[in-house]
């Protein structure tokens, strides 16, 4: 299984986190987030006003969280996503949700030094070396040269799928 980190644990990384707890796509082992406050991570991570409430709940482990019978996830509260020791827990794959142009271009370090091997963005900056849009251009990523790549913004994501089966037929 995989070894994923999170940087930026607001709207868009706690839905990652809770999508995968149903899923188990990866294994998240540690988190970067501003909020020096793990307590309160935790609590929204538990408590949300869209997604509802964790039936398995987080709480806090020195400077972990961790679900009951889980594995700890480490967190972190570094401003930049290069600052974090991504290798030392072997994450494969970062996913950056933090929104912040500045950790893209840093994210090109953790790449550069084989620190990790590629890191997703969830939105749409200048820095990545693609973006990929699922059901209009997933089949151009190139894994030997795209290591940072965006998985672009939502209302392209909405429209482009569409946009690819008129311009294909029509």
């Amino acid at each position: 299984m995989f070894k994923v980190g999170i940087n930026g644990l607001g709207r868009i990384g706690r839905a990652i986190l809770r999508s995968n707890l149903e899923k188990k796509f990866f294994e998240i082992v540690a988190i970067n987030d501003i909020n020096p406050d793990n307590e309160n991570i935790a609590y929204t991570l538990n408590y949300d006003t869209i997604y509802g409430r964790l039936t398995n709940q987080f709480e806090t482990q020195g400077a972990s969280i961790i679900q009951n019978e889980g594995k700890p996830i480490e967190i972190f509260h570094e401003s930049s996503i290069s600052s974090v020791p991504w290798e030392a827990f072997e994450v494969d794959f970062v996913i950056d949700s933090s929104g912040v142009k500045k950790n893209v271009i840093d994210a090109r370090k953790l790449i550069s030094e084989d620190r990790v091997r590629k890191v997703f963005v969830t939105h749409c900056p200048n820095e990545v070396d693609f973006t990929m849009v699922l059901g209009a251009n997933e089949e151009a990523l190139d894994p030997e040269n795209h290591h940072i790549i965006s998985t672009s913004i939502c209302d392209a994501t909405a429209i482009s799928p569409v946009l690819k089966v008129i311009d294909d037929n029509f």
